[in-house]
This record gives structure tokens, C-alpha cells and sequence, in this order.
């Protein structure tokens, strides 16, 4: 079942507000009430979010900074430019994807690169994001469907049916996921997967933005407000 809340979201030019919410009280067919927990100033060009182990991360000026409790870690490879899109659910396996040059750059914990850049001359990737081991999913607007790709050996070891298969005229704009799942998303649907593409199934909603995931809440982000997923 899915429950509505509301959060007002406020962007300033260069400093971000961010907003940590540890808890959320569910309440049986009630709106959940969301409270303020904490706020930080942070001078950047792009928030990229914080992960399990409350790490912030985020981009100024091309440049990928870790901001922890041990200190400031930063990255950059100005041959590529800055991120389109940077997947921190693996502390230990942080993706970064360069998508004007269909290469994907693997960082550990501490921002140093884990293998060389795996790059893709003749496909034209749309969205990268984690997978377990030495994986990494892939979707290409192309030939519209999901892969799971084994860096290490270079080679394609899973793939969906095209998704208009699941839903006419889809065409993902954003996807996330986890060890065991994955969420690809337009304006209207969540297309969810399981860790061997199988599809499982479709939420539809109007006016999708982004979603996230937690340890076993899905949050879709609208334009009317939030929205949670639970099993």
C-alpha cells in the first residue's frame, strides 16, 4: 500500500538546506508526520545525498567531495567533465557516470579509483546505477530494456524483455536500486525488478520526480508530495 506526505522542498542558489529524517512514525491510514531533525549549510553546485553510513556527498565545480567525520574526500577527472550521475548505495562501490562519453568510473571509500574506466564505444548508455559484486546495471533508451553487466569480464549476464513490454510507449527517465531490486521510473510509473531482471511489478503515479529507497520503504517523490512503498 502507499502512504501520501507532504514535504516542502526549499533550494537556494549555492548553499543547500539539508534535511536528515531518522524517524518516521507510521500511522494506520493517516498521513505520516515528518519532523526536523537536523540542518547544515553546504556550499555546492549539486547535492548528491547521504548513505547508510551518513556520509555526504556532493559536486562544486566538477568535483566530487565526501564529507565524513574523518574529513573531506574529493574526486575528479576533468577528461570527462562532471558526473551525470553518481550512485553512493555502496559506500565501498561508489558508480560515477560520465554520460557524454558512455564511461563508468568505480570509487572506494575513500574516493580512490577501484579498477580503469569501463567505457561503451558503440552503445549509447541513459542510466547507470549500482549492482551487487562485480556488476552494474544498465539501461539504454535504445533498445529500451535492463541489463546486468560483469565489468570484470566484460560481458552482458542478465537482460529484460524491451520495457514497453510491461508498459506501452515507457521510456525510463531515472533508476535506482538495490541488492535485490531495481527501479526504473518515467513521469507516470515505477517499473520494478528483481536481482535477475525479472519483472515484478508497476506503480503508477502522476507527476514522479525522483525516487529512493530505504531498508524496506520505497519513496516516491512527486510533484503533489511523497509517497512510501512498504512490503
Amino acid at each position: 500500500m502507499i502512504w501520501p506526505f507532504l514535504l516542502h522542498l526549499f533550494v537556494m542558489k549555492t548553499k543547500l538546506l539539508l534535511l536528515f529524517i531518522f524517524r518516521l512514525s507510521f500511522l494506520w491510514a493517516q498521513e505520516v508526520p515528518i519532523h526536523l531533525t537536523d540542518e547544515q549549510p553546504l556550499n555546492a553546485d549539486r547535492f548528491i545525498g547521504v548513505d547508510m553510513l551518513g556520509n555526504i556527498y556532493y559536486l562544486k565545480d566538477q568535483v566530487l567531495y565526501k564529507k565524513s567525520e574523518t574529513g573531506v574526500f574529493n574526486y575528479s577527472n576533468f577528461n570527462y567533465g562532471e558526473p551525470f550521475s553518481v550512485d553512493i548505495r555502496d559506500p565501498l562501490k561508489i558508480v560515477l557516470f560520465y554520460k557524454d562519453f558512455n564511461t563508468v568510473i568505480l570509487l572506494d571509500n575513500r574516493l580512490n579509483e577501484l579498477s580503469e574506466p569501463v567505457s561503451f564505444p558503440q552503445t549509447n548508455l541513459s542510466l547507470v546505477s549500482y549492482a551487487p559484486d562485480n556488476n552494474l546495471w544498465f539501461y539504454s533508451k535504445d533498445d529500451n530494456v535492463l541489463q546486468l553487466y560483469d565489468y570484470r569480464n566484460r560481458n552482458i549476464t542478465l537482460s529484460s524483455q524491451p520495457l514497453g513490454f510491461y508498459q506501452n510507449n515507457f521510456i525510463a527517465k531515472g533508476m535506482v536500486s538495490g541488492n535485490n531490486t531495481v527501479y526504473l521510473y518515467n513521469d507516470t510509473d515505477v517499473l520494478i525488478f528483481n536481482a535477475y531482471a525479472n519483472f515484478l511489478e508497476k506503480i503508477t503515479l502522476n507527476g514522479i520526480q525522483r525516487i529512493f529507497t530505504g531498508k524496506k520503504q520505497l519513496f516516491i517523490v512527486t510533484t503533489k508530495g511523497i509517497y512510501i512503498k512498504t512490503p
